[in-house]
């Protein structure tokens, strides 16, 4: 019985473990969002989220899908083994990466977000920008694609 207790312990103080726990309340949190967050006002939940389960994997990840009226998103947080402090017992930095798909097509990437970022910067508020600032640039594109389209045919 010491013996699982040990194997146990030395599991639950791991770097995979505390990693699992972050993404684990990622998770809790990302369904407040939808439930009864900013999220709520303007985005559907598509499916469930899904976390990472591969143990022999070096990163770990959240994922989940949502959409609007105009557009479907696929959003992405990895996070790092390597990445994890042993003697703070935490993570500092993550990964993120948002992609905005064309609703009616959802093969067509129309704009991608992808950075390092702190864990600590994962909210809903910077989430909610993020994707407010790739739709901007979505837009501008596209009055510069109709600004060229209509000098083309009319000049």
């Amino acid at each position: 019985m010491n013996k699982i207790y040990k194997t146990f312990e030395t599991y639950t103080d791991s770097s995979v473990h505390r990693i699992s726990i972050i993404l684990d309340e990622m998770i809790k949190d990302i369904q407040k969002w939808f439930t009864d967050g900013k999220f709520s006002d303007s985005y559907s939940f598509y499916d469930k989220i899904e976390k990472s389960s591969m143990t022999t994997s070096t990163e770990r990840f959240v994922m989940f899908d949502f959409f609007d009226d105009n557009y479907y998103y696929k959003l992405t947080i990895i996070l790092k083994l390597e990445d994890y402090d042993e003697e703070k017992r935490e993570i500092e930095d993550a990964y993120l990466r948002i992609k905005i798909y064309d609703i009616n097509n959802n093969q067509d990437v129309v704009n991608t977000f992808e950075d390092n970022i702190k864990v600590s910067d994962i909210n809903e508020d910077f989430i909610l920008q993020k994707i407010d600032d790739l739709k901007k640039e979505v837009s501008n594109k596209e009055d510069v694609d109709k600004a060229t389209d209509y000098n083309d045919e009319y000049h």
